[in-house]
């Protein structure tokens, strides 16, 4: 799971020229990454870690990351 989220960010950086700061994960997939870092067991330094929000959606069927002003405001 993680190594695909880094190809998706890598991939949108190269594409547009910045890092994502939203990953959006159907909550299984969300459940899978948090087993696979159980360092980061608290949502927020999940969040530090990644470097991104995340946002829960069911209807989100593969993880997608991409860049809001929102989730930027909202780190400040």
């Amino acid at each position: 799971m993680l190594s695909h989220l880094y190809r998706l960010m890598r991939s949108f950086e190269l594409s547009h020229g910045y890092r994502p700061n939203l990953l959006t994960l159907h909550p299984i997939h969300y459940f899978e990454l948090r087993s696979s870092l159980p360092a980061y067991a608290r949502h927020l330094e999940l969040t530090r870690f990644l470097g991104m929000k995340v946002v829960l959606s069911s209807e989100s069927i593969h993880p997608h990351v991409s860049w809001s002003a929102v989730a930027e405001r909202d780190s400040a």
